[in-house]
């Protein structure tokens, strides 16, 4: 089967507080390509989840918000089935 596994961290508690969202491409059940960037949730970093993932807020302060994330993932997975983990 073919999928894209999607993952992303937080910066805090708030499920919108994206800080990273990563893909997984994976063809016949073989991992075939990723796709990662560093976003700018415009929000407070909460200590507990710097300490899980070690992404700071110096280290996206000049990413992407959101908006621009997505608008780059989203032709890499439109058409696809898509899974994640998380919310």
């Amino acid at each position: 089967m073919n999928f894209v596994a999607v993952d992303v961290e937080t910066a805090n508690s708030s499920l919108s507080s994206i800080c990273q969202v990563g893909a997984a491409f994976f063809r016949e059940g073989q991992l075939c390509d990723t796709w990662e960037t560093l976003v700018n949730p415009e929000d407070h970093f909460d200590p507990v989840n710097v300490w899980i993932h070690g992404i700071t807020e110096e280290m996206v302060r000049h990413s992407p918000a959101w908006c621009s994330a997505y608008d780059t993932l989203r032709p890499l997975i439109e058409g696809k089935v898509v899974v994640s983990h998380t919310a």
